[in-house]
């Protein structure tokens, strides 16, 4: 059994003369670091809130 631990940027399997690149995605980095992800999720949630809330001033601005 090979088991490897850690983190790494690129990664490429070979067989023959043909070289296959595994390299991880910009999400993929971004999605498993937990502090990202959940500075990320604050803000949107913060943001469609805040989204909602100009919309619902406009539309009682508009009606008064």
């Amino acid at each position: 059994m090979l088991r490897l631990i850690g983190q790494v940027d690129k990664v490429a399997q070979q067989t023959g003369k043909w070289t296959k690149d595994l390299h991880l995605t910009a999400f993929e980095n971004f999605w498993h670091d937990q502090r990202l992800v959940l500075i990320f999720s604050i803000t949107v949630g913060v943001g469609s809130v805040v989204f909602g809330t100009y919309k619902i001033y406009q539309e009682v601005r508009k009606h008064v």
